[in-house]
């Protein structure tokens, strides 16, 4: 796409250009012939406005081609740069043939010296600050797609890192399900793995909480039969499936009218974490049900 436009720009602007160009050139030969062929002005003159002529032109087509109405620091480089190094040329070949004084003597060799200097100065310039623009404008772009990631991510503006836990201790698939049936003893309790193999780490319940003051799903909206409670409880339950939380033991949990999210600390506490407020109670509100219907972790 990027390619495409910038060849419909030329297209629509190539006729200027080359008039541009053509109309530069012109006035150069011509400039220059007056002070060498025709020889009617001092060559020093002549030179001096091919100079100026070629960095008035060049600033001209740049800007012409840039489509922008105030002169860019790229066009008046680019200005600079061709009008040193056309004029170094012409008068490099002016003293090689004669033409302004002998290209031996040490006033020709001290001029050349220092003239040859002062362009090389001006390319290693010229190319050297369009590396750094060039780096500059990389730089950037790499810091705008890292800023654009993380508004996605975060829908917005970047919130703080999510708190580690700290592991405790660590049960099994039977010791898990023991605790947590001493607590609710009716329901069905669905791990991830087999219960001989599954192992769960334990954190404080401090840990826990940590999160949640960081966790934004709390925030939302409560919209009844569009995103209720086990839209809440699904979400929160989704945000402990990171790395550093996934193999904690922290669930999702139904009861006969409501949805939790359901944890078990290191001291074996089992916690129902109400995901709309991020209130947890080891309990059941009579508002929350009766029983547990089920719960996976």
């Amino acid at each position: 796409m990027e390619y495409n436009e910038t060849e419909k720009r030329w297209n629509s602007r190539k006729i200027g250009a080359f008039g541009i160009a053509s109309l530069i050139i012109a006035l150069d030969i011509l400039a220059l012939a007056l002070g060498t062929i025709i020889a009617t002005v001092p060559i020093a003159l002549s030179i001096g406005c091919v100079g100026i002529i070629t960095f008035i032109g060049v600033l001209i087509l740049t800007n012409y081609l840039s489509r922008d109405p105030d002169l860019a620091k790229k066009e008046i480089r680019k200005a600079i740069a061709a009008t040193f190094t056309l004029v170094y040329l012409i008068f490099l070949a002016l003293v090689i043939f004669g033409k302004v004084f002998a290209a031996e003597t040490d006033l020709a060799k001290t001029i050349v010296g220092h003239f040859t200097w002062i362009v090389g100065i001006i390319i290693i310039f010229y190319f050297g600050s369009r590396s750094v623009d060039e780096y500059l404008k990389r730089k950037e772009l790499k810091e705008e797609e890292k800023k654009s990631a993380g508004n996605a991510i975060t829908g917005g503006e970047l919130k703080p890192p999510l708190p580690k836990p700290v592991e405790r201790r660590r049960v099994t698939g039977k010791e898990l399900e023991k605790i947590i049936r001493h607590n609710f003893s009716e329901g069905e309790i669905h791990l991830s793995d087999s219960r001989s193999e599954a192992v769960y780490s334990l954190c404080d319940i401090e840990d826990i909480e940590a999160f949640l003051d960081v966790d934004e799903t709390n925030h939302y909206q409560y919209v009844r039969h569009k995103f209720d409670c086990d839209d809440f409880a699904r979400l929160l339950w989704g945000q402990f499936g990171i790395p550093d939380w996934a193999h904690y033991a922290i669930g999702l949990f139904w009861s006969d009218v409501h949805a939790m999210v359901i944890c078990v600390d290191a001291n074996e506490d089992v916690w129902l974490i109400e995901p709309q407020t991020d209130e947890r109670r080891s309990t059941l509100l009579d508002w929350q049900g009766k029983k547990m219907r089920f719960t996976i972790i």
